[in-house]
Parts: C-alpha cells; sequence; structure tokens
C-alpha cells in the first residue's frame, strides 16, 4: 500500500531512487506457492482470503518494500492536499487496506490467462492517489456542474472511481477482467466500513468492453490508452464519437486519440502513476456542424435509403440524418452517427441489425460518397 510514515505524513516518490520508486509502498503479505491457480476462472485464493479481512487503517512501516529507502528518503507530499481531498484519499486507502497493487497484478495477469487473451494491451497499473485526487479537483472546476458525470474506462480495481466519487463525481468504471472487477465490485459493497459513504450512491463499477459503455451522459472520461494497439484505439475513437457528447473532456495516457476532426487535444501534462510519471493527454469533443456535401445517391442506396440528407463537420467526417427507414427494419426515423476510420467512416443505424456498416468517403472537401 502507498504509506504516511510514522509520523503521519504522506511519502510519495523517493529523492534517491525516483527512476525505480515512484511511490513509498508497503505490503506485509506476501503470496505463496499454494496460493496460485494460474489461469482458472474466478479471484485467486490469496485474493479471496484478503477480501474477507475486515477493514482497517494501514500501519505505518519503517521501510518502502520498492526501493528499500526509509521514509525520510521519499518527497513529503503532507501539504499537496486540502483537507476534502485528504479525506478523499484517506478512505479510498482504507477500503483498499487489504488489497495491495500485486494483489490486483497478478489477478489481471490470471484473468487474462483465464480468457486465453494478448497481454500486451491489458498491462497493469494505476493512478497515484494524491496525484489524481489534485486532477479531479481541476476537472470539475473546469466543468462546473454540481457532481459531473465521470467514466474510467478500464477501471481495473476501482480505486480512481471510488476517489472520484469521494471527490464530487457521479463515477462509473468499466473493466473488462472478470476477477480484478470483483475485487473492486466487492470492497465497493464495504465501502461504508472505510468511510467512504459516498461510493454507496455515487459509483458503479460495471464488468463489461469499454466498447459497450454507454456514455452519453458523460462529462469526462479517463482512458488508460498506455498499450493500445492501433486496431483498438481506431475502435475506441469510433465508439467515443458514437457516444460522447460535444464538450466532453477526454483523459488519454501516453497515446493520444486517432486525428480527428471531432476531438481536438487541448492540454498535455504529467501525472504520477504506480509505474513512475505519465503523460496525458486532455482533449475535448468539439464537433461543430458546417458543410453541406452532396450525396451519392445512386440504385443501390436508393435501395436501403429513401430519403438522405446529410450534413459533415470537413471532409472525412460527418452527421446523417435519414427518414422513412424500409418497412423491413424495425427502427425509428433518426440520427446516424458516424466516425473516421482511416480513409472509411464507420456509421452507427440506431435500430438496424447489424448497426455498423463501414462506407468510403471521397477525398473531395464537402463531398461525402456513400457505397455499399
Amino acid at each position: 500500500q502507498v504509506m504516511r510514515d510514522k509520523a503521519g505524513r504522506e511519502r510519495g516518490s523517493c529523492t534517491i531512487c525516483e527512476a525505480e520508486c515512484p511511490e513509498f509502498r508497503y505490503c506485509d503479505f506476501q503470496p505463496g506457492a499454494e496460493d496460485w491457480e494460474c489461469g482458472t476462472p474466478g479471484l485467486l485464493p490469496f485474493v479471496r482470503r484478503s477480501l474477507s479481512l475486515p477493514i482497517c487503517d494501514l500501519e505505518p512501516a519503517d521501510t518502502c518494500d520498492e526501493c528499500g529507502c526509509g521514509p525520510e528518503n521519499h518527497a513529503d507530499l503532507t501539504d499537496h492536499l486540502n483537507q476534502e481531498q485528504q479525506r478523499a484519499v484517506d478512505a479510498t486507502r482504507r477500503l483498499y487496506s487489504n488489497i495491495p497493487l500485486s494483489h490486483v497484478v497478478s489477478q489481471s495477469c490470471n484473468d487474462s490467462m483465464a480468457m486465453d487473451m494478448n497481454r500486451d494491451e491489458l498491462t497493469y497499473g494505476e493512478v497515484n492517489l494524491v496525484a489524481f485526487a489534485q486532477l479531479l479537483t481541476e476537472l470539475r472546476g473546469r466543468l462546473g456542474t454540481s457532481r459531473p458525470r465521470f467514466y474510467d474506462l478500464g477501471s481495473g480495481a476501482g480505486r480512481s472511481v471510488v476517489l472520484a466519487a469521494m471527490m464530487g463525481f457521479q463515477a462509473t468504471g468499466w473493466e473488462l477482467l472478470e476477477g480484478v472487477h470483483t475485487i473492486g465490485a466487492t470492497l465497493a459493497d464495504r465501502a461504508e466500513l472505510a468511510g467512504a459513504t459516498e461510493v454507496m450512491e455515487h459509483a458503479e463499477l460495471r464488468h463489461g468492453n469499454l466498447l459497450d459503455a454507454d456514455l452519453r451522459d458523460a462529462e469526462a472520461v479517463m482512458i488508460s490508452t498506455l498499450c493500445f494497439g492501433e486496431l483498438l484505439m481506431a475502435k475506441t475513437l469510433c465508439h467515443l464519437a458514437r457516444q460522447l457528447p460535444v464538450g466532453c473532456k477526454v483523459l488519454t495516457l501516453k497515446k493520444a486519440l486517432p486525428p480527428s476532426p471531432l476531438f481536438e487535444v487541448k492540454e498535455k501534462f504529467q501525472l504520477a502513476m504506480t509505474w513512475g510519471t505519465c503523460e496525458v493527454l486532455l482533449s475535448e469533443r468539439t464537433a461543430v456542424l458546417a458543410l453541406e456535401p452532396t450525396v451519392d445517391r445512386g440504385p443501390r442506396v436508393q435501395t436501403r435509403w429513401r430519403h438522405v440528407t446529410a450534413l459533415a463537420t470537413g471532409p472525412r467526417a460527418a452527421e446523417i440524418t435519414t427518414r422513412n427507414h424500409p418497412a423491413t427494419v424495425d427502427a425509428a426515423p433518426g440520427t446516424v452517427r458516424l466516425a473516421t476510420l482511416g480513409s472509411s467512416i464507420v456509421i452507427h443505424v440506431p435500430g438496424m441489425d447489424p448497426d455498423t456498416l463501414v462506407v468510403k468517403s471521397s477525398s473531395r472537401a464537402g463531398k461525402l460518397r456513400l457505397r455499399w
């Protein structure tokens, strides 16, 4: 666990070996060989036992397990937090007192093995609670609403979601790995015992693919894109383009969203994480309907649509409105939303099966050519 020293002062990265030790960390439990069931679905035995222990305050440590240095060699962060931030960090830390980061990393590896998934895009890490509390305060100030809607896509064991709920957000996390999700969901049910009462009403942890998340009311979204491959980044962009309202803030780690006229990078800054410092890119959904392109209404298009009108944000992005769907399609007239994906445009049609069509776009500005 990230620790205070025996004098009760918050401690951060090691000033002697900062590159290797981003946090003053301590754990009094190391699993033995009998605690492993590699590749078996469900919680690892030592994780299950840890979740059954009573919630308690963390005991201060004499040395850091990460680097072996004493607390006096780690940065003093005591004055970095205001009263609200300190309360949120303390409650989150208390809730996860029996689940150190190493437990969640082990469970993450086990889950991906059980699901026969490639670990390249599932490398596990978490935000530094002190740094993230400061970021949430600034983000909430920019959004300006009383309890902004925050989503963490790839939320892991849910620490960031719990902290966001404690910091005045209505927070939801989506996590693909079932065992990792179970850790967070189990602890969230016990949040009141840790003094994190806001979590009971203002936090939700969901098990599922981030590409299935309903984000239509989102005001801020965080995605750990650090290890995302090109295809997953493209799919993520398409999902965000279909879901997010204009003005929504998107935080991505190290990698920006693929180039798109629908999103604009507003700011870059450094954020402390459990593995060290990472660049965060703050983007915003900025699309404004502008150009009015022509639409190719060739015979094949006419067989699918009786009336098509289109307004575009640029030569490779648009919002298309349709009416009079074919009688064989059980869908009310509505808006078809799309996002760019390389040289193609992905169109989402509410109510249609399949609900995604890929069409080629014209390279000429102001033109949109639909071909099935």
